[in-house]
């Protein structure tokens, strides 16, 4: 009787594993209803008495941006270890917002230009970033240190 026992289980294939199924759910859909519609803005930024950027431009669905830089070698006189260069740049941007408000902009402007002598000794670099509102007809300032300024006009 134990062989036959043991010829049955020899026979019959396992159980099979047991099906187990998730059910997927796609990701949620965000859409913001704050205009996109293309909007023309008038920038001037500045450093001080130091004129960066005069402007317009086109802010649509993607943002509007500039930037631009400078290398030069240092004075004859620049003898030291140092690389004997000179940096300068400067990057703007501008665009929505994320955000469902209207008018809602965000702005970043970085700056950097030689520190210390003009030589080359160091690099100095300022920056803000900011959200702002934006309405037709009306201007906005914003202020970073080392008197960074950013003064946009929505036409």
């Amino acid at each position: 009787m134990f062989g036959l026992m043991l010829l049955v289980a020899q026979l019959a294939p396992p159980a099979p594993p047991p099906i187990v199924t998730t059910a997927t759910v796609p990701p949620p859909i965000v859409r913001f209803s704050a205009n996109r519609t293309p909007v023309t803005v008038q920038v001037r930024a500045s450093a001080g008495s130091r004129l960066l950027l005069a402007d317009r431009f086109l802010v649509g669905p993607m943002n509007a941006s500039f930037s631009q830089q400078r290398n030069e070698g240092a004075p004859a006189r620049c003898t030291e270890f140092r690389d004997g260069s000179r940096r300068t740049s400067m990057n703007f941007s501008l665009g929505h917002a994320y955000s469902v408000l209207k008018d809602q902009y965000r702005v970043t402007l970085s700056w950097s230009r030689p520190g210390g002598d003009d030589c080359g000794a160091g690099q100095r670099t300022t920056s803000v970033e900011q959200t702002v509102t934006l309405q037709p007809g009306k201007t906005v300032i914003v202020q970073g240190d080392g008197g960074l300024q950013v003064e946009l006009t929505r036409e």
